[in-house]
């Protein structure tokens, strides 16, 4: 029996409660929505982190990998003297994990698969490291990307006086990340899907490859949630408006269902952009043989807990519940229980029939599909920005437990709390105590990790030296 090819649809920053197959009241996505009942829905799938760097390796390892770049949070990569320094740590710990984890799109190579990706997403490129497990890599980067150039982005955009504002608000390299990454007309602005999408066929009709793998990371639900014109439901100039107010981190109460109509026409977008992609593979006749699974790296906060966009140093639903589809993989039905996207390659090869290598450390979610199983706790981690200290998060049905190491504790009864706005951790000690054990023990274990890291190079910073 031929394997099937497949495709890996990650949308940036996508909410699961802005997914209307998820129970969200407008009509957003009814592309997704039709594949999810073609197919497999998990209704309460997690991230393994709250941000792209604490997302990512972990689904494509299927293992936790904070502890390779935890420094990057650290106060001196938030400084202009530290830019360098944070991007360095960054690109060591990717090529650190590259060495030392075996990546979803190795195996897949092994078993003789063409494998590439295709997104614009700077801090995915590979000028960090990535991109050598890939037969393909698009990142968006013909030109190359450096330190340097960013600046020199940064200066030429702050001539204008909004930017000049921004930049006084905000630290040199959030103001990178916020503005020279975002805005339309940067050299470094994300592409749009219907690009990547293009590119993405492009590669099939040239390559023909007889079986393939492909990532794509839409960046279209992120800031500055720039869709076109015809997907929400505001004016030009409120968009425009709420776009800069939102950069700033500046949104008032009464405009947050602005906030929310903007990034809503992102969703639409990318729900379109997907029914345009799996068209396009009709057409092609690669469909039918084609397994496509949807979701996200993480979420994007809208005020809930006091913030804007999406940081490592918070685990909270509208951060870490994402969207889960997988479609055309001859499973179906809905699973109601946690899982976690640490998940997701083993599940992935096991659909396949190809074995999963010891490294991984998730497990198959097709038991529960199946309903052989039931849905069990997952765990999910982070690092509190300006202290390099660790934060992680036990989920199950019904509880979360959050504890980082400045001692901070959180436990939420999720069935009469989703928003998590009381801390009950006071009233239920026994829960808590409970919760606390298991995360503490993960947080202790990560810390070791990043510990024989540090020591480690040291180690060949003295050997260099010498």
């Amino acid at each position: 029996m031929k394997r099937k090819n497949v495709i890996l649809i990650v949308s940036d920053s996508l909410r699961a409660d802005h997914v209307s197959c998820l129970g969200y009241e407008k009509k957003t996505t009814p592309n997704i929505d039709k594949l999810a009942k073609e197919g497999v829905l998990f209704k309460k799938a997690f991230s393994y982190g709250s941000v792209t760097d604490t997302s990512i390796p972990p689904m494509m390892t299927s293992a936790p990998c904070i502890a390779y770049f935890l420094r990057r949070f650290s106060p001196k990569y938030r400084l202009r003297e530290g830019v360098k320094e944070g991007f360095d740590i960054y690109r060591r710990g990717i090529k650190t994990i590259l060495r030392t984890k075996i990546t979803l799109a190795e195996v897949l190579r092994r078993s003789s698969y063409e494998t590439a990706v295709f997104h614009t997403n700077p801090i995915l490129s590979r000028y960090f490291g990535f991109g050598s497990d890939f037969s393909y890599y698009y990142d968006g980067f013909d030109m190359g990307f450096d330190e340097r150039r960013l600046e020199r982005g940064i200066r030429s955009l702050a001539t204008k006086s909004l930017m000049m504002k921004v930049l006084s608000r905000l630290g040199v390299l959030e103001s990178a990340k916020r503005i020279y990454f975002h805005m339309p007309g940067s050299t470094l602005s994300y592409g749009q899907a219907e690009g990547i999408n293009e590119k993405t066929i492009k590669w099939l009709s040239e390559n023909k490859p007889e079986r393939f793998f492909i990532w794509i990371q839409y960046m279209d639900t992120h800031t500055p949630y720039n869709s076109p014109r015809d997907f929400y439901e505001i004016s030009k100039r409120k968009a425009s408006h709420i776009r800069y107010k939102v950069m700033l981190k500046d949104v008032f109460e009464k405009e947050l269902p602005l906030l929310s109509e903007l990034y809503d026409g992102c969703v639409r977008y990318v729900d379109y952009s997907i029914k345009s992609l799996l068209d396009a593979l009709e057409d092609k006749g690669l469909l039918k043989d084609t397994v496509v699974i949807i979701t996200a790296d993480h979420g994007d906060e809208f005020k809930e807990h006091g913030g804007f966009f999406h940081s490592a140093s918070k685990l909270y639903e509208e951060l870490t519940h994402v969207p889960l589809v997988i479609y055309n993989s001859e499973l179906g039905g809905v699973v109601e229980g946690v899982v976690s996207l640490l998940d997701l390659a083993p599940t992935l090869l096991d659909i396949l029939g190809v074995s999963a290598p010891k490294t991984f450390r998730g497990e198959s979610l097709v038991p529960k599909i199946k309903g052989e199983a039931e849905g069990s706790a997952i765990m999910m981690e982070g690092a509190i920005e300006d202290t390099e200290s660790l934060i992680a998060a036990c989920r199950t049905s019904r509880w979360k437990f959050i504890l980082d190491e400045t001692g901070k504790k959180e436990l939420y009864d999720m069935k009469k709390d989703p928003k998590e706005k009381e801390n009950v951790c006071d009233m239920e000690k026994d829960v808590a105590r409970a919760f606390e054990v298991v995360v503490s023990q993960h947080i202790k274990k990560q810390r070791l990790v990043a510990t024989t890291k540090l020591e480690m190079d040291r180690i060949k910073i003295k050997i260099r030296r010498r």
